[in-house]
């Protein structure tokens, strides 16, 4: 957020208050500018107490403006996580689905292969055979619970459960010649 700053002894009752975008993008870029050279980083030390005296109160002036801008940021980005969520999610079942697809064909093909059990197999490969019979209908019963709460555990992960806007710093721009 940028905004443009008066000494709170000019101020009177005012408040400061957040410029235009267009404003914003030509002051992000003058600072960018002057950061870039270390001659303009440099505050003279009136100013600087100047300043640091005033700069609680430039934040709890500003700060209703950031709730409100957070506020709107806050709603796109839940969309936004929202969206995500219910995409992982419809991909997880999507996944899972084919996966007991895939299980319950080859347990159907092994059905038919049980008649050839009684040709001359080994009791090793009988009761490898019995082995997988047993595990892909346990693996079929866990599936069907995992297509009924992987999704909603997928999208329970993209839930915001708290906000807050937390003011981390204070840039002032000042001009040389100031």
């Amino acid at each position: 957020m940028v905004a443009e700053w008066h000494d709170p002894a000019t101020r009177g009752r005012g408040k400061i208050k957040p410029v235009g975008e267009g404003a914003k993008a030509e002051t992000l870029s003058l600072l960018d500018d002057a950061l870039a050279q270390p001659r303009l980083r440099e505050v003279p030390d009136g100013i600087r107490r100047r300043l640091q005296a005033h700069a609680a109160q430039d934040v709890s002036e500003l700060h209703p403006h950031l709730e409100r801008r957070a506020e709107v940021l806050s709603r796109q980005a839940q969309r936004a996580l929202e969206t995500r969520g219910v995409q992982e999610a419809r991909e997880m079942t999507r996944i899972l689905e084919a996966q007991r697809d895939r299980i319950e064909r080859q347990h159907e093909k092994a059905a038919g292969d049980d008649q050839q059990l009684t040709l001359g197999f080994s009791p090793q490969e009988e009761r490898q055979f019995a082995a997988n019979q047993k595990h892909w209908a346990t693996r079929l019963q866990t599936l069907e619970a995992e297509i009924r709460d992987e999704p909603v555990r997928i999208r329970a992960g993209y839930e915001v459960r708290a906000s807050r806007v937390e003011p981390v710093g204070l840039v002032y721009l000042w001009p040389v010649s100031g």
